[in-house]
């Protein structure tokens, strides 16, 4: 995969890395003739007479556009076949005035029933109902409406439809000023496009590659990994024992296996990863915040690695499935985040977990890549849970 394609498939470039999947567009006026009597008779309508009568009213919205917005719950303008779309609406009834409809409809709004309102054949605008389970209270709210219309928390249900439309506008607008343009990201974030902590950790990464000859000369990076000795048969206890120069002071060994790699491809690869996970995330969030996690993860998925298999490893790997499960879940439960990874991007990551758990390359630390994936994808979701 070349850079090129890890920005295309990888979210970090728009790291949406994406707002909010649904937008509460502004408010707007409603097209037709209001007439004074307030309402009729509610009737239901079969399938076939729904679809009827909504090509009708399609017919007329396509004859009516004008430069009126759209209203979120009135359509106007807008041709609509309601049992086509992937979630199919009620009728519960009509009101014969425009101004009632709307105050009504705003009051569905605010009580969270999702709602929309179209024009039939005059005088009458149909009220539709977008949830099966909201239908018997919606019913029972457009009873008392019609009994009593002028009732003032009708006209207070409009207000406050009308503060939470301009509430959701600045959340809308918000959200996309945080979505990440990646051309944009890595353009800006300093040099050769990345954030100064990845470039560093890139830097370091090479350097250590090329003065041991990716590994092949590790008598000159041995204050690099994480133990000198360890034994197989031994305890759980007694191999943390082992780790004798850390308990004497070379604490970084817990974190510095990850700038050892063994082979060009090895480094690259996790290089182009690191690149662009990591410069979302400075992008997105901050330089501290980068630090914090791929310390955490190295440090924890560098123990987890040692304690099952030894000292001898080496790689950014698990910090690099550390972020991608970050950004995954981060994103995938809070949309607003800014912070998106297309779907074919956690296939092809999750194949290739899968093919190095189960073997098919040999001499992979896949503890390392285990660990440090499920420590991303925790943090993700406890960060998106308390945003």
């Amino acid at each position: 995969m070349t850079s090129g394609q890890m920005k295309a498939s990888l979210g970090c470039a728009p790291s949406k890395i994406t707002s909010p999947t649904t937008s509460p567009p502004g408010n707007g006026s409603f097209i037709g003739r209001p007439p004074n009597n307030p309402i009729t008779i509610p009737r239901q309508l079969t399938k076939n007479q729904t679809s009827t009568a909504c090509q009708r009213s399609t017919v007329r919205h396509s004859q009516l556009k004008t430069n009126a917005p759209r209203d979120h719950h009135f359509v106007a303008a807008q041709p609509i076949n309601r049992y086509n779309k992937n979630k199919s609406m009620r009728m519960i009834g009509t009101i014969e005035n425009e101004t009632h409809a709307r105050l009504f409809s705003d009051y569905l709004y605010v009580l969270g029933i999702e709602n929309q309102v179209e024009e039939d054949e005059p005088p009458a605008w149909v009220l539709w109902i977008h949830s099966d389970e909201q239908i018997d209270k919606a019913s029972g709210l457009l009873a008392q409406f019609k009994a009593d219309p002028q009732n003032p928390r009708y006209r207070q249900g409009a207000k406050s439809a009308e503060d939470r439309r301009a509430l959701a506008e600045q959340a809308e607008l918000a959200a996309r000023r945080r979505m990440i343009d990646g051309r944009q990201a890595l353009v800006r974030q300093g040099s050769f496009g990345m954030g100064p902590l990845t470039l560093l950790f890139i830097g370091v990464c090479v350097a250590v590659s090329l003065i041991s000859n990716f590994g092949d000369r590790a008598s000159l990076i041995s204050s690099l990994f994480i133990a000198s000795s360890y034994n197989l048969n031994a305890s759980m206890f007694e191999r943390l024992l082992s780790l004798r120069e850390i308990g004497q002071g070379q604490v970084w060994r817990v974190f510095t296996p990850i700038f050892i790699h063994y082979g060009f491809i090895h480094l690259l690869f996790n290089m182009l990863w690191l690149k662009d996970l990591g410069t979302a995330i400075e992008r997105r969030e901050s330089t501290g915040t980068l630090a914090v996690m791929i310390l955490t993860i190295a440090g924890i998925s560098n123990l987890a690695q040692f304690l099952s298999q030894g000292p001898n490893f080496g790689g950014m790997s698990g910090v690099v499935y550390g972020l991608l499960g970050y950004i995954w879940i981060r994103g995938k439960h809070d949309p607003s985040s800014g912070y998106h990874v297309p779907p074919p991007t956690v296939v092809f990551m999750g194949v290739w977990f899968l093919v190095c758990a189960f073997g098919w390359i040999s001499n992979v630390a896949n503890v390392v890549h285990g660990v440090g994936l499920a420590i991303g994808i925790a943090w993700g979701y406890r960060a998106a849970k308390h945003s």
